[in-house]
């Protein structure tokens, strides 16, 4: 994502990406630290930009793949 087109977009911030995702804050954090969600910081505080919330979601790269594997046996 160039800068111009960020620029031109909406700021969100980590609790609204959480909130529109459905998944944790801190997941949130590990999308940007994982480079997968564009972010920027603005002092102390995060912003992403809703296109790149948008970008990340076209692209079908949304965190990790999870193992089907069980943690533990059935209880039944």
């Amino acid at each position: 994502m160039k800068l111009e087109s960020a620029l031109e977009s909406r700021f969100l911030t980590p609790a609204e990406v959480s909130e529109r995702l459905q998944v944790s804050a801190r997941t949130v954090q590990r999308l940007i630290q994982r480079g997968e969600l564009k972010a920027f910081r603005v002092g102390r505080q995060v912003r992403i930009p809703e296109l790149a919330l948008k970008e990340m979601l076209d692209s079908g790269r949304l965190g990790e793949t999870i193992d089907s594997t069980p943690v533990r046996e059935p209880l039944f």
